[in-house]
């Protein structure tokens, strides 16, 4: 008898275990879900409003290796030039290439090097000449179309810079409330990833006092617990 209620409870601590394998995996599913839904088209965004002071040597500036790259995605009749409607005329006028080229970057995502990126991102900062709210939202492209590589390290990496150089630029100059801002959950689930677990803390902490949301099913108050039983699990 005794056998049998043991092997019992070894039953029900099994299906137990299995239950909540089984919960957790609906949440991660439904997180995932929200995170590939939340990706934004920026297509018919007007990023910039005001004439561009563009560098009529930017192409000649490119590294010969660059150049491949730019000619198959903006100049050239290639496979890889994927908008039709982006295109740069070498010596030519590119004022509307560099005020549209951004907002069909996304698109090349699984194509574009983190050298190309990097490249593409310093010169519409430079475009923007300061102003923050452009910046923002050239940041956060930037973000979200090296995040897509995230497996790549190089790619982490740029989408991390991206993120954070946004997310003190919220905090220095936007001072968001009850909205949701992108380089906040980005960089949360970044440093998460990386088990950056006190990081991660002081961001979501941060991001609750100001009650922003982070589009999940549980919000910054789930992700907190979530991280904090991670960090205590890594101290077992």
């Amino acid at each position: 008898v005794k056998e049998k209620e043991v092997a019992e409870e070894i039953k029900k601590e099994v299906k137990e275990k299995e239950v909540a394998e089984e919960i957790k995996k609906e949440v991660k599913e439904k997180e995932d879900v929200i995170e590939k839904e939340e990706e934004v088209d920026f297509s018919n965004v007007e990023i910039f409003t005001s004439p561009l002071k563009v560098d009529l040597k930017f192409y000649q500036k490119l590294t010969p290796k660059l150049k491949v790259e730019f000619d198959q995605y903006y100049i050239l009749d290639h496979p890889n030039h994927l908008v039709n409607t982006l295109q740069y005329k070498v010596d030519g006028d590119n004022e509307l290439f560099f005020k549209y080229v951004f907002n069909h970057l996304y698109k090349f995502r699984k194509l574009i090097t983190s050298d190309l990126l990097s490249l593409l991102t310093d010169e519409l900062i430079r475009l923007a000449e300061d102003d923050k709210k452009i910046q923002s939202i050239i940041y956060e492209i930037a973000t979200r179309t090296s995040y897509f590589r995230r497996k790549d390290p190089i790619f982490l990496e740029l989408s991390e810079k991206y993120a954070r150089i946004d997310m003190n630029m919220q905090r220095t100059v936007f001072h968001p409330k009850n909205q949701y801002v992108y380089s906040y959950t980005r960089i949360a689930i970044i440093l998460e990833k990386k088990k950056q677990f006190d990081e991660a803390l002081e961001v979501i902490e941060d991001a609750i006092q100001k009650n922003l949301s982070d589009n999940t099913v549980t919000g910054y108050m789930g992700r907190k617990t979530r991280v904090m039983e991670k960090k205590e699990k890594l101290k077992k």
